[in-house]
């Protein structure tokens, strides 16, 4: 019986197997990305450790409307697993042309978890109003404005540069902050904290035409978290995922069964 184990953060997976079952085991390491595919066979099944990336801590800006005339709205998703009161922490600060104008808009209510808020101009087509958690008289972005969600004083995202006026938009055609909808990638957890850094949306954002509507109201992000002891099945079912570890060794004091694997938390 042999043991073989690799760990990343805090995790340690163990897999076990014996000689008498069908194996072959590949293991691919591309050290400028730390990158490790790991894939075993077990006789009819092929088993693949998986690791999750963390989950949201905080609030984030999921979708950005710059549409025609008034058509103007931002919807914040909550992934941290727990509801959020806005009242009183969150506010969205809008810096028009560069900073030459400003205005802050404290936002009201509660927003559960997994499921988002809607902030729109009150003059937007009834398609987004239906959406609308809340709704502001004010001006609203264009496309050459900073958009900054605070939480209690705190940048935790930012659409443009706070401070810098682009001309007419951040980014390249066809993924801009003029007459486009803005869907925040699955695979973004956290927002843009940095409001100095320069701003190309094609990096966390998808674009989409003017007046896309669609995607408002929800958001989704890929699977997160931490491992959920025996989360892991393989029973006739190939899986096959890719592991970024900084480092593999050895465990000791673990003993399975011939075909399984097990993930512990590590003490330290």
């Amino acid at each position: 019986m042999e043991e073989e184990t690799m760990t990343k953060q805090k995790y340690a997976v163990n897999v076990l197997f014996s000689a008498e079952r069908a194996i072959a085991s590949t293991l691919v390491l591309a050290f400028l990305l730390l990158i490790v595919v790991w894939t075993f066979i077990l006789g009819d099944s092929r088993v693949a450790a998986d690791t999750l990336v963390a989950c949201p801590t905080d609030l984030f800006l999921s979708e950005y409307i710059e549409g025609s005339s008034y058509n103007k709205a931002l919807e914040i998703y909550n992934g941290t697993g727990n509801d959020i009161t806005l009242t009183g922490h969150y506010s969205v600060y809008l810096s028009f042309n560069g900073g030459s104008s400003e205005r802050t808009i404290d936002l009201v209510g509660t927003v559960a978890d997994n499921d988002v808020f809607i902030l729109a101009d009150d003059d937007s087509t009834q398609t987004i109003l239906n959406q609308a958690d809340q709704t502001d008289t004010g001006s609203f972005f264009n496309g050459d404005d900073a958009v900054v969600l605070y939480h209690n004083g705190v940048i935790i995202d930012v659409i443009g540069k706070i401070g810098e006026d682009p001309g007419d938009y951040w980014g390249s055609e066809p993924n801009t902050t003029k007459d486009h909808t803005l869907v925040r990638k699955s695979s973004i957890m956290d927002g843009d904290t940095d409001g100095s850094d320069p701003f190309d949306p094609a990096a966390e954002w998808d674009s989409y035409a003017q007046n896309t509507f669609t995607y408002l109201g929800s958001h989704t992000i890929d699977p997160c978290g931490e491992l959920p002891v025996g989360g892991v099945t393989y029973p006739n079912n190939p899986v096959h995922l890719l592991m970024p570890w900084a480092s593999l060794v050895v465990l000791a004091g673990l003993i399975l069964a011939a075909g399984t694997m097990a993930i512990r938390k590590r003490t330290g």
